[in-house]
């Protein structure tokens, strides 16, 4: 039988045909879902999950794409909330600024000035654009022009801020994607970092 919408138990796998749609089969109901608390961990946790998707997006093409800057937003923005969560103790509704809360950050603490550095104050004004125009396409932005090197200045930033945050090695993104088994798109990504970036294998401890 052929149904409008399909859905298949696992992919690439001959013994399961394909079942009618179910949308409880694909997606979490409402008593499954749990929103993480805006703790330091669900903040790092989410600047992780942005760090990762950006490397793979800018490896897997070679180049920088509007979604990958987007993430590279996001990794920058969701760090420096863990940061500020960290250091100051108290919640505080910072926006999508993430230069101005950089700012805020090296005024505060004094021991943290190199968040107020000019070149990375910069690099944050230059990223707070794609937090619209890499979700949607008919945003007109300034096209700068953006190269790989951002990947290995993330590094040291992600690697700089989970020491901050006083969790340099709890949370391993990259190991978790190449452990799982049959996926080929995650395993080629884990290959493709690890050609390209050698110091990166030190940090996630592949």
């Amino acid at each position: 039988m052929v149904f409008q919408w399909t859905y298949h138990k696992w992919i690439d796998d001959p013994k399961h045909p394909a079942q009618k749609l179910d949308a409880n089969s694909i997606l979490l109901t409402e008593r499954n879902v749990s929103i993480p608390p805006q703790t330091v961990q669900g903040l790092v946790t989410y600047a992780e999950m942005s760090y990762v998707a950006c490397r793979i997006l800018m490896l897997a093409s070679r180049s920088t794409t509007l979604p990958a800057l987007y993430f590279a937003g996001q990794t920058v923005e969701k760090y420096l909330k863990a940061v500020w969560l960290e250091k100051a103790g108290t919640k505080r509704k910072t926006g999508h600024k993430i230069a101005k809360l950089a700012c805020r950050i090296a005024q505060r603490f004094p021991e943290l000035a190199e968040f107020g550095d000019p070149e990375f104050l910069k690099v944050c004004e230059r990223l707070e654009p794609f937090d619209e125009a890499g979700r949607y396409p008919d945003n007109a932005i300034k096209q700068w022009g953006v190269h790989l090197h951002l990947l290995t200045f993330l590094d040291t930033f992600v690697t700089h801020c989970r020491q901050i945050t006083g969790s340099p090695t709890q949370l391993n993104p990259i190991q978790q994607i190449a452990t799982q088994d049959g996926n080929k798109i995650m395993k080629a990504a884990i290959t493709a970092i690890r050609e390209r970036n050698r110091e990166f294998n030190s940090l996630a401890e592949l």
